[in-house]
């Protein structure tokens, strides 16, 4: 079975270029009716608080995962198979201290060669505890990277990687090898910075077992300073956007699609999961706020009455009348109040002397009134375009919105006249 997954460290907020790494190994997962893991890696240390953010960022995005891994919990499994690994012979104690790796690394340095360790650098042992090294060989790794296409990396000139520290605790790239392994990972998508990494790991999942994975490395998403994203630089986490009110759809659709030549606005996971294939740019990318703000208008724009409802959680029968007016909940609760309550929503005032008109002109007596005449007449006052400036204001508390006449046939004609004699100044 087709498997992918999902490996955030604990030690921060999910931001963008997180959750698209996230998002693009769960809607591969999807398409294909495989399986997909959610895996802390949290060796480091734990942060409550932020595995349940982390969880809370990928529920909200509607991103399931099928498996959930703690590698804190599986020390046994990585002792068992660094076991395996010395019996065959890949691993190898190796007993300098920091200050001598130091050492090392400014002689080559001074040589002109690269500060590479490798077993042959490896001093003789010592009463010390050793830490372990996967011994990699002078070989060059190839693949067919499932984005990037032919990647080849020496790793001649990339040291062999500690496995184990001094102290027994296991590294990274050993705990991501063998989860791999063990849960039979299929296919692994993560960013391009990430490619040395991915050769050295290639040579160690065909050594320890034989296991092969499919690669794919995605362009690195830039910030609005045109940095990586990361969470050093703080930058804005999914918990930030989706307080400011930004849907998960809007994101998901400009993460995934954010670097494609195309563009399909999706409204729901299944939808999406159409679009989830290899086909990126291979540059880097800028993330615009602006942009995202553009497409979260699309989205709801897009939406019909009843699926502003079910999104929202708002019932509102003027939707089709304001849905070009709403970004986020906020305005939708906005103009509801706008349309149903009684509230005076403006300050703006009209001084009758001043524009020369009759103070009889707001007396709405009658409930059937035609408000196409009642505008005409407006229009046709010798301050016309200023008093409909000012009933908008009235009316909305805003400078844009629906036609006038849709606002004077759909508010309540009570609301209107409490509205208007208000605004008398």
């Amino acid at each position: 079975m087709l498997c992918t997954r999902f490996a955030p460290s604990p030690t921060g907020l999910l931001h963008l270029g997180n959750v698209r790494t996230a998002l693009l190994s769960y809607l591969w997962s999807m398409n294909n009716k495989g399986k997909f893991i959610l895996r802390f890696d949290d060796t480091d240390r734990v942060e409550e608080e932020y595995i349940k953010a982390i969880r809370t960022d990928l529920e909200w995005m509607n991103i399931k995962f099928d498996k959930e891994i703690f590698q804190s919990e599986r020390n046994a499994i990585y002792s068992k198979w660094l076991e395996i690994c010395k019996e065959k012979g890949i691993v190898y104690p190796a007993y300098e201290t920091k200050e001598e790796l130091d050492q090392l690394r400014e002689k080559l340095s001074k040589e002109k060669k690269p500060p590479v360790f490798k077993k042959f650098n490896a001093k003789q042992a010592d009463d010390t505890n050793p830490h372990w090294r996967f011994e990699l060989p002078s070989i060059k790794i190839e693949w067919n990277d499932a984005i990037r296409g032919k990647i080849s990396i020496n790793l001649k000139s990339v040291s062999d990687p500690i496995v184990q520290k001094s102290d027994g605790s296991f590294t990274y790239m050993l705990t991501s090898v063998i989860d791999d392994i063990e849960e039979k990972v299929s296919h692994i998508f993560r960013g391009e910075d990430h490619v040395t990494n991915t050769a050295i790991q290639i040579y160690m999942f065909e050594r320890i077992a034989n296991h092969k994975v499919e690669f794919g490395h995605l362009p690195i998403l830039l910030n609005k300073g045109g940095q990586r994203m990361s969470k050093r630089n703080k930058d804005e986490s999914i918990q930030d956007l989706r307080n400011e009110g930004f849907s998960a759809m809007t994101l998901a659709n400009q993460m995934l699609f954010i670097g494609k030549s195309e563009f399909h606005l999706c409204k729901t996971m299944e939808e999406l999961s159409k679009y989830a294939d290899s086909q990126f740019s291979s540059s880097q990318i800028r993330w615009s706020k602006k942009e995202a703000l553009k497409l979260q208008n699309k989205f709801i724009q897009s939406l019909s009455q009843n699926e502003a409802h079910g999104y929202f959680g708002i019932n509102f029968d003027k939707w089709e009348l304001i849905k070009s007016e709403i970004s986020f909940k906020q305005d939708l609760e906005d103009w509801k109040k706008i349309f149903e309550n009684c509230d005076v929503v403006s300050d703006e005032k009209i001084n009758f002397k001043e524009l020369n008109i009759d103070e009889k002109i707001f007396e709405f007596d009658k409930m059937n009134i035609d408000w196409n005449n009642f505008i005409a007449s407006i229009r046709e006052l010798e301050h016309g375009k200023i008093v409909m400036k000012k009933m908008r204001s009235i009316l909305t508390g805003k400078k844009f919105g629906p036609s006038m006449i849709e606002l004077l046939e759909n508010i309540d004609i009570k609301i209107l006249k409490h509205r208007f004699y208000a605004s008398i100044a």
